[in-house]
């Protein structure tokens, strides 16, 4: 995996702020503001390392092999590597 912020992240209480270790990684900002927009940009964050690990267990997964998988298997597979390298992350 590329180089990030190692740890489990967590939103805070105040829902839209992001910590590592009890330390403040990233505060989710949201365009206007609306909590519920704040709340969600935190979730997401903090969620990416795991969704991160995921796509990469996918990508390695048996299933995914291209001579074998379906149409809508193979546009799973391309999403996942799109992700990844727009997250620098190796796949």
């Amino acid at each position: 995996m590329s180089k990030r912020t190692p740890g489990a992240w967590t939103v805070e209480s105040d829902g839209t702020t992001v910590s590592m270790g009890g330390q403040c990684v990233i505060v989710a900002p949201a365009p206007d503001y609306r909590p519920q927009d704040q709340k969600a940009n935190a979730a997401l964050i903090a969620a990416a390392p795991e969704m991160a690990e995921a796509l990469q267990a996918l990508l390695a997964c048996p299933a995914m092999n291209e001579d074998f998988a379906e149409v809508g298997t193979m546009q799973a597979y391309d999403l996942a590597r799109i992700a990844l390298h727009k997250a620098g992350v190796e796949s």
